[in-house]
Protein backbone atom coordinates (compact mmCIF):
# COMPACT_ATOMS: atom_id res chain seq x y z
CA UNK A 1 0.00 0.00 0.00
CA UNK A 2 1.50 3.34 -1.01
CA UNK A 3 1.20 6.81 0.39
CA UNK A 4 -0.84 9.43 -1.43
CA UNK A 5 -0.16 13.11 -0.88
CA UNK A 6 -2.85 15.77 -0.78
CA UNK A 7 -1.86 19.43 -0.82
CA UNK A 8 -3.85 22.47 0.24
CA UNK A 9 -3.90 24.55 -2.96
CA UNK A 10 -5.54 27.61 -1.40
CA UNK A 11 -2.80 28.15 1.16
CA UNK A 12 -0.27 29.91 -1.11
CA UNK A 13 -1.67 33.38 -0.48
CA UNK A 14 -1.45 32.76 3.27
CA UNK A 15 2.22 31.72 3.06
CA UNK A 16 1.73 28.22 4.42
CA UNK A 17 1.32 24.81 2.91
CA UNK A 18 -0.50 21.72 4.10
CA UNK A 19 0.65 18.28 3.01
CA UNK A 20 -1.57 15.35 3.96
CA UNK A 21 -0.10 11.91 3.24
CA UNK A 22 -2.34 8.90 3.69
CA UNK A 23 -1.87 5.18 3.91
CA UNK A 24 1.42 3.62 4.96
CA UNK A 25 4.60 5.66 5.33
CA UNK A 26 7.71 3.51 5.38
CA UNK A 27 11.02 3.24 3.56
CA UNK A 28 9.32 1.87 0.45
CA UNK A 29 6.62 4.57 0.21
CA UNK A 30 8.27 7.81 1.34
CA UNK A 31 9.65 8.92 -2.04
CA UNK A 32 6.59 11.07 -2.75
CA UNK A 33 6.73 12.67 0.70
CA UNK A 34 10.47 13.31 0.36
CA UNK A 35 9.99 14.86 -3.08
CA UNK A 36 7.14 17.04 -1.80
CA UNK A 37 9.07 18.25 1.23
CA UNK A 38 12.24 18.88 -0.80
CA UNK A 39 10.24 20.96 -3.27
CA UNK A 40 8.74 23.08 -0.53
CA UNK A 41 10.35 26.21 0.80
CA UNK A 42 11.18 29.81 0.13
CA UNK A 43 11.05 29.29 -3.66
CA UNK A 44 7.29 29.10 -3.29
CA UNK A 45 7.15 31.85 -0.69
CA UNK A 46 5.73 29.46 1.91
CA UNK A 47 8.03 28.95 4.88
CA UNK A 48 5.39 27.41 7.12
CA UNK A 49 4.42 23.81 6.56
CA UNK A 50 1.82 21.58 8.20
CA UNK A 51 2.12 17.83 7.64
CA UNK A 52 -1.26 16.32 8.47
CA UNK A 53 -0.72 12.68 9.45
CA UNK A 54 -4.38 12.06 10.35
CA UNK A 55 -4.91 9.63 7.47
CA UNK A 56 -1.64 7.75 7.94
CA UNK A 57 -2.33 4.15 8.91
CA UNK A 58 1.30 3.17 9.56
CA UNK A 59 4.53 5.12 9.95
CA UNK A 60 7.99 3.81 10.70
CA UNK A 61 11.21 5.54 11.71
CA UNK A 62 12.37 6.01 8.10
CA UNK A 63 9.96 8.95 7.83
CA UNK A 64 11.54 10.74 10.78
CA UNK A 65 14.72 11.65 8.90
CA UNK A 66 12.68 13.24 6.12
CA UNK A 67 10.64 15.23 8.63
CA UNK A 68 13.74 16.30 10.59
CA UNK A 69 15.49 17.48 7.42
CA UNK A 70 12.45 19.53 6.36
CA UNK A 71 12.08 20.90 9.91
CA UNK A 72 15.71 22.03 9.97
CA UNK A 73 15.40 23.75 6.59
CA UNK A 74 12.20 25.52 7.64
CA UNK A 75 13.87 26.67 10.85
CA UNK A 76 16.91 28.03 8.95
CA UNK A 77 14.59 29.96 6.63
CA UNK A 78 12.68 31.51 9.54
CA UNK A 79 9.64 29.28 9.20
CA UNK A 80 8.36 26.13 10.87
CA UNK A 81 7.08 22.62 10.24
CA UNK A 82 4.27 21.30 12.41
CA UNK A 83 2.68 17.86 12.56
CA UNK A 84 -0.97 16.97 12.98
CA UNK A 85 -1.44 13.52 14.49
CA UNK A 86 -4.01 11.90 16.72
CA UNK A 87 -3.11 8.22 16.63
CA UNK A 88 -1.13 6.78 19.55
CA UNK A 89 1.21 4.89 17.22
CA UNK A 90 2.74 8.13 15.91
CA UNK A 91 2.91 9.74 19.35
CA UNK A 92 4.67 6.66 20.71
CA UNK A 93 7.18 6.63 17.83
CA UNK A 94 8.01 10.31 18.34
CA UNK A 95 8.34 9.85 22.11
CA UNK A 96 10.54 6.76 21.75
CA UNK A 97 12.93 8.69 19.49
CA UNK A 98 12.68 11.82 21.66
CA UNK A 99 11.35 13.82 18.74
CA UNK A 100 8.11 14.66 20.52
CA UNK A 101 9.78 17.88 21.70
CA UNK A 102 10.66 18.91 18.14
CA UNK A 103 7.26 17.80 16.85
CA UNK A 104 4.60 18.52 19.48
CA UNK A 105 1.11 17.24 18.79
CA UNK A 106 -1.48 19.36 17.01
CA UNK A 107 -4.99 17.90 16.83
CA UNK A 108 -6.08 19.70 13.64
CA UNK A 109 -4.60 21.75 10.82
CA UNK A 110 -6.25 24.85 12.31
CA UNK A 111 -4.56 24.12 15.66
CA UNK A 112 -1.20 23.68 13.93
CA UNK A 113 -1.56 26.98 12.08
CA UNK A 114 -2.47 28.72 15.34
CA UNK A 115 0.34 27.00 17.25
CA UNK A 116 -2.08 25.28 19.68
CA UNK A 117 -0.62 22.00 20.89
CA UNK A 118 -2.39 19.12 22.59
CA UNK A 119 -1.21 16.19 24.70
CA UNK A 120 0.41 13.63 22.43
CA UNK A 121 -1.54 10.40 22.10
CA UNK A 122 0.50 7.44 23.27
CA UNK A 123 -0.12 3.77 23.70
CA UNK A 124 -1.15 2.90 27.20
CA UNK A 125 1.31 0.53 28.82
CA UNK A 126 -0.37 -2.27 30.65
CA UNK A 127 0.68 -2.51 34.29
CA UNK A 128 2.87 -5.42 35.30
CA UNK A 129 1.00 -8.22 37.08
CA UNK A 130 1.43 -8.57 40.82
CA UNK A 131 4.52 -10.63 41.79
CA UNK A 132 2.43 -13.67 42.71
CA UNK A 133 0.59 -13.60 39.40
CA UNK A 134 3.64 -13.87 37.17
CA UNK A 135 4.14 -17.10 35.40
CA UNK A 136 7.66 -18.02 34.35
CA UNK A 137 8.33 -18.42 30.68
CA UNK A 138 9.27 -22.02 30.04
CA UNK A 139 12.81 -22.47 28.83
CA UNK A 140 13.31 -24.25 25.59
CA UNK A 141 15.89 -26.95 25.55
CA UNK A 142 18.68 -26.63 23.09
CA UNK A 143 18.35 -29.73 20.90
CA UNK A 144 22.08 -29.71 20.15
CA UNK A 145 23.12 -29.87 23.84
Amino acid sequence: MGADIDKDPGAAEHRYRVIAPCGELNAATTAVLRFDLNGWGSREGAQRLVVDLSAVTFMDASVLRILCTAHGRADREGGWLRLVYTVPRIGTLLAATRLDVRFPCHATVADALAGRTCPAPRRVRMPDPAPGERQPIPRQRNPGA
